[in-house]
C-alpha cells in the first residue's frame, strides 16, 4: 500500500488535508444528519404511540371495571342477572 500523496505545507501555501478533511466533514453533515435526526424523530414518535396504547389500555381497563361495578350495583340489572343464573 502506498502513501497518500500531498500536496501541503509551506510550498504551496494551501493546507490541502485541512480543506479535504473539512469539505468531507460538510458532505457527511449534509447528508448524515438529516437521517440520524429522522431517525431520532421515529424513535420518539414510537416511545410515545407506546405509551399512548398503555394509557390507552388502562382506560379500557378502567372504564370496563367502572362499568361492572356499576351493573353490581344495580338492583334492577342484579335481579335479571339472578333469575338468568337462577334459570340455568
Amino acid at each position: 500500500m502506498t502513501a497518500p500523496l500531498n500536496f501541503g505545507g509551506l510550498s504551496s501555501g494551501v493546507q490541502w488535508n485541512d480543506i479535504v478533511d473539512s469539505t468531507m466533514k460538510a458532505m457527511e453533515a449534509r447528508n448524515v444528519k438529516p437521517i440520524t435526526d429522522r431517525i431520532t424523530l421515529r424513535g420518539r414518535q414510537k416511545e410515545a404511540w407506546t405509551a399512548l396504547q398503555k394509557l390507552v389500555e388502562t382506560l379500557n381497563s378502567s372504564a370496563l371495571a367502572v362499568r361492572r361495578s356499576a351493573l353490581a350495583d344495580t338492583p334492577l340489572l342484579s335481579l335479571r342477572a339472578r333469575a338468568r343464573h337462577e334459570r340455568c
